[in-house]
């Protein structure tokens, strides 16, 4: 019988690190409507802490936990092929609507940790380790509105965008899995997907 607990807190936190080395080429179908495919190759690096409190346990038939904590580490670095499509719908006065879809599978591997702390007695009572070797796939979704204008007879192009972007890493949750000595052969397990979402704000100078 695992003891039980009142209260647990949770936190976590995460840093990703993102190359993309592309090659595309930008055409107009017609006037008011630019496509630009491209291919090339991507890199990331997400780290992944999770780091998780019990306090306050309970007793449940005479058995009485000590408040422990429960440290997670995700570590991945992936490389691997992606392709893309950005398309311009153009208005009148230099505005135009944008969207971006771009997809990537990456090859590369997690470097897992688990560690549970008694914080009574300070002790370490599980310490594993892992390296899984994956692919994942990437979806980017971008869209939004952009306004641009040319000077110095058309050789300086100024811009400005707004718009919201999209990024999913598909089963990228690979946080080690331990409960107690029955849950050995489960050390690693697909906790879902890790997406990025939010409000971009750009500008660009071309010359």
């Amino acid at each position: 019988m695992q003891p039980r607990f009142q209260e647990f807190k949770a936190h976590w936190h995460a840093h990703l690190n993102q190359i993309d080395l592309v090659l595309g080429r930008g055409f107009y179908v017609s006037r008011w409507l630019t496509l630009r495919p491209h291919i090339g190759l991507r890199s990331t690096w997400i780290w992944q802490r999770l780091r998780v409190a019990y306090t306050h346990p309970i007793a449940t038939f005479n058995i009485v936990g000590d408040p422990f904590e429960v440290h997670k580490r995700n570590n991945w670095w992936g490389f691997g092929p992606e392709a893309g499509l950005e398309t311009e719908w153009g208005f009148s006065g230099g505005f135009s609507l944008y969207g971006t879809l771009v997809a990537a599978i990456e090859y590369g591997f997690h470097k897992l940790r688990n560690i549970e702390e008694d914080e009574r007695t300070e002790t370490k009572t599980v310490r594993m380790k892992d390296s899984v070797r994956e692919c994942h796939p990437i979806l980017d979704l971008q869209m939004g509105v952009r306004w641009d204008y040319m000077f110095f007879h058309d050789r300086i192009h100024f811009g400005l965008q707004l718009g919201w972007e999209q990024h999913t890493y598909f089963a990228q949750n690979q946080f080690p899995y331990f409960v107690d000595n029955t849950a050995l052969g489960s050390f690693t397990t697909n906790n879902g997907n890790l997406s990025y979402q939010g409000w971009n704000l750009g500008a660009i100078l071309d010359f």
